[in-house]
């Protein structure tokens, strides 16, 4: 009993990735991390570093396309461009 328990909790959480991709949910965990840290810690040239911090996490869904479905990848991938194209606005702008 406790056996299926175990493979509902893992079906959960990575039944949306392909098989190759299982390990994506701590990809998102660190660039939640990532950026929250970064948010915190750094003052000098912060969209900079939140541009490069967004744009290489979206390089990586791209080379990876982690969803079973196309539809959730291009989803993530909208998701992931927003903030991308917002900080590299404001990392433009702040530069003297």
């Amino acid at each position: 009993m406790k056996r299926r328990g175990a493979d509902s909790a893992r079906s959960s959480l990575l039944g949306s990735f392909r098989p190759s991709c299982a390990f994506y949910s701590v990809v998102i965990l660190l660039r939640r991390f990532v950026l929250i840290a970064l948010l915190t810690f750094i003052t000098q040239s912060l969209y900079v570093w939140l541009t490069l911090a967004n744009n290489a996490f979206l390089v990586l869904h791209m080379l990876l396309w982690p969803y079973r479905h196309a539809a959730d990848s291009w989803l993530e991938l909208l998701t992931l461009s927003a903030p991308s194209f917002q900080t590299t606005l404001l990392a433009v702008e702040s530069v003297p």
